[in-house]
This record gives C-alpha cells, sequence and structure tokens, in this order.
C-alpha cells in the first residue's frame, strides 16, 4: 500500500510542477482544465508560483515512502522467522515446565 501511495505521489508531482506552464497534455481534450492550474491558481490558493517547491517536497516525501516501504517488505522474512523461533522456544519451555511440575 505504502509503495502505491509513493508511486502516485511521484506521477501527482510531475502533473503539480506542470501547473504554471500547462505543457503536458490532458486526458479531457483541449477544453479540459488542469487541476492542479485550478488548485493552486488566484481563485483558489494563489500559489502557482510556488508548484514547483509543492511537487519537489511531494516526490521527496514519496521516495521516503518507497524507501519506507521496501525496508518493510525487505524485512518481513527476517521478522517472521524470528518470530516463528520464539513462538516455538516458548512452546519448549511451557512443556518442559508441565513435565517438571506435573500440570
Amino acid at each position: 500500500m505504502l509503495a502505491w501511495a509513493s508511486t502516485n505521489m511521484q506521477d501527482a508531482s510531475v502533473y503539480i510542477a506542470d501547473a504554471p506552464t500547462q505543457a503536458l497534455p490532458l486526458l479531457g481534450g483541449e477544453n479540459s482544465v488542469h487541476d492542479w492550474a485550478f488548485l493552486l491558481g488566484p481563485e483558489q490558493f494563489n500559489m502557482l508560483n510556488r508548484a514547483g517547491n509543492l511537487a519537489d517536497a511531494l516526490r521527496r516525501f514519496g521516495i521516503v515512502t518507497l524507501s519506507i516501504a521496501s525496508t518493510i517488505c525487505l524485512s518481513l522474512p527476517y521478522l517472521e522467522k524470528n518470530t516463528a523461533e520464539k513462538i516455538q522456544e516458548s512452546r519448549k519451555k511451557r512443556e518442559t515446565e508441565k513435565l517438571r511440575f506435573g500440570n
């Protein structure tokens, strides 16, 4: 889920960076409204001049999110192995205690 979110952040950052120039073709054709140009434009947040900074911040956050997602995915086998070993040790300890105390 985090990896999916990070790729969406990467894609959105390209679209946000395009808001001032609106050079990317839109799927709706010529009459389409560039969402980020509208949101960052004077009618809404009046931050069109900061579109590049916003896009860069989102791209960096996407990279950090992807790094976290990768770390979690790579550590899961190790964590599962250790958890399974601890469960087995705990079961053996309980069996030993039952035999020792006669429960």
